[in-house]
């Protein structure tokens, strides 16, 4: 037999029948024998004989109150779905837009332009005899700059 933390657990549904018939016939059995349990179900058929007898009428005012707040509430539901649909639709004709744009761009126009490097890049890379005899005045200082970062000294020849 289960315990009674187990049976008060499935009370209120065995009260209102909701039980497969196997559970029903467990707690029946259960509340033959447990008085604890006898005097909750006992608790449990009164209350809800007092909630059946119990009525609640409204005025018309909140009658007219209640039917405002649903359709309030059904409204902001429509207009929260709308914009998660617009939003959802502004998103997919961006990306659209932006296929549509680099198909439309021509190849030639997406290459990277090439910037012609600098004269002391061109020395530092180009170690031959030609460059390092300056021919201008930069050519002179790229060349001072490559000695020096090659020799760690900061002199000028």
């Amino acid at each position: 037999m289960k315990n009674c933390n187990d049976i008060l657990t499935r009370l209120s549904a065995y009260h209102d029948g909701e039980l497969p018939a196997d559970q029903q016939q467990e707690i029946t059995a259960h509340l033959a024998v447990c008085s604890a349990c006898q005097q909750t179900l006992a608790d449990l058929q009164q209350t809800s004989a007092q909630l059946r007898q119990w009525s609640v009428t409204l005025s018309p005012l909140q009658q007219e109150r209640i039917v405002q707040a649903y359709q309030q509430r059904r409204w902001q539901r429509t207009l929260r779905t709308a914009l998660g649909l617009s939003a959802a639709a502004a998103v997919i004709a961006i990306i659209a837009s932006l296929g549509w744009l680099n198909v439309l761009i021509p190849s030639s126009s997406k290459d990277v332009t090439t910037v012609a490097p600098s004269t002391w890049e061109m020395v530092a890379v180009a170690r031959d005899d030609a460059t390092t005899q300056a021919s201008n005045p930069d050519q002179d200082v790229a060349l001072w700059m490559v000695a020096s970062l090659n020799e760690g000294g900061n002199s000028r020849e």
